[in-house]
C-alpha cells in the first residue's frame, strides 16, 4: 500500500512539473489576420498585462504597398517584435520601412529596438517619445517586479531622439501604389495619439483612441479632450477601424464603447468632486447597462481615477 501510495505521489509530481515547465515556455504566437487588401493585423487578447502573455495584448497592425511595407505599433517587448516581424515575412517578402508608434504605453511601444535594428523610419508624437524615456523605465520596473515580466523585454538606452522622427501634424506615406496618411491626433488618450488611414481601402487604425469590449484604460488621458475626438470617427466615412484593443470595427455603434464609457468616467468624476466622494466611493457607482458588458472595468478604475480627478480638479 505504501509503495502504491508513493507511486500516485510520483505520478502528481511529474504531471505538475511538466505542466508548469510548458505554461511557462509556452510559445506566444502572432496571428495575423487579412482585414482586407494587403491590410493585416494581430488581434490580441483582452487581459490584463502577465507572465503568460508577456503584454502582448494590444492591437498590431501591417500594410502592405507594391514596394514596402508599413507597421503600426512594435507589441511589448523586442523579442516579441522580433516574431512579429518573421510573422510579417511569412506573408511578404518586402521591406518593413516604417513603423508608427501609435503612443508610449509599453503594449505599444516597447518592441521599438527590432525595427531600429532593421532600419525601420520609426514615427512618434515628440511628447510621447518624452514621457517614453522619462517615465518608461519606473514603468518597466513596476512590469519586472509586479507582472512577470522578462527584465530583457527593453533597453531604454538603446533608443534615442535620433532614432525616431516626430511627427508634429501628418503626413503621407508612399508604400507604392498605396498612400497611408500618418496623422497626429494630439492630446486624447496620451499627450499625443497616432492614427493611421489606409486609402485604398478606407482602413483607420487608431490605437487606443477606441477600445472594443473593453474598458479603455485613461490614466494618462484627458478625457474631455478625448470624448470630442472620438466624434471624428462618428462623423468620417470609412470601411474599417482597427483599436487599439478589441476586434475590428465596421459598424459606428461599435464606438460607444469608448465613448459611453468615457462619459460615465468624466460624469463619475464630476459627481464624486462634488459630492467630496472618496475613490473606494466611486467603485461602488452603479455602471450603466451601456458599458456594463465591457471587461477590465475594475482594473481600468484602479489604473486611472486618481490622475483624472487631480486633472479635472485643476
Amino acid at each position: 500500500m505504501l509503495k502504491y501510495s508513493f507511486y500516485i505521489i510520483y505520478l502528481i509530481f511529474i504531471i505538475f512539473f511538466s505542466y508548469n515547465k510548458t505554461t511557462n515556455s509556452e510559445e506566444i504566437n502572432f496571428n495575423l489576420k487579412k482585414l482586407a487588401d494587403g491590410v493585416f493585423f494581430h488581434n490580441a487578447i483582452l487581459d490584463e498585462p502577465n507572465k503568460k502573455n508577456q503584454g502582448l495584448i494590444a492591437n498590431l497592425g501591417v500594410i502592405i504597398g507594391r514596394d514596402s511595407i508599413l507597421v503600426i505599433d512594435a507589441g511589448s517587448s523586442k523579442k516579441l517584435a522580433e516574431k512579429f516581424i518573421k510573422s510579417i515575412k511569412n506573408i511578404s517578402v518586402k521591406p518593413i520601412r516604417y513603423l508608427i508608434i501609435t503612443h508610449r504605453h509599453f503594449d505599444h511601444s516597447y518592441g521599438i529596438e527590432a525595427f531600429k535594428e532593421i532600419n525601420a523610419k520609426i514615427y512618434m508624437s515628440k511628447e510621447e517619445f518624452y514621457y517614453f524615456k522619462k517615465d518608461g523605465p519606473r514603468i518597466f520596473k513596476n512590469l519586472v517586479e509586479n507582472r512577470g515580466f522578462y527584465k530583457t523585454n527593453i533597453n531604454f538606452k538603446n533608443i534615442v531622439e535620433e532614432d525616431v522622427f516626430f511627427l508634429i501634424h501628418e503626413q503621407i506615406i508612399d508604400l507604392g501604389d498605396r498612400k497611408v496618411l500618418v496623422k497626429n491626433f494630439g492630446i486624447a488618450h496620451t499627450k499625443g495619439d497616432l492614427i493611421v488611414y489606409d486609402y485604398k481601402t478606407k482602413t483607420y487604425f487608431v490605437g487606443d483612441l477606441i477600445f472594443r469590449g473593453r474598458a479603455a484604460a485613461f490614466s494618462d488621458a484627458n478625457i474631455v479632450k478625448w470624448r470630442k475626438k472620438i466624434n471624428y470617427f462618428f462623423k468620417g466615412s470609412w470601411n474599417f477601424i482597427v483599436p487599439g484593443h478589441g476586434k475590428a470595427i465596421k459598424k459606428k455603434n461599435s464606438l460607444y464603447d469608448t465613448s459611453n464609457w468615457l462619459k460615465f468616467l468624466q460624469d463619475s468624476i464630476k459627481r464624486a468632486i462634488k459630492n467630496g466622494d472618496m475613490i473606494s466611493e466611486i467603485f461602488e457607482y452603479e455602471i450603466p447597462q451601456t458599458i456594463n458588458h465591457l471587461k477590465l472595468i475594475k482594473p481600468a478604475l484602479r489604473e486611472g481615477l486618481k490622475r483624472q480627478i487631480d486633472i479635472l480638479q485643476e
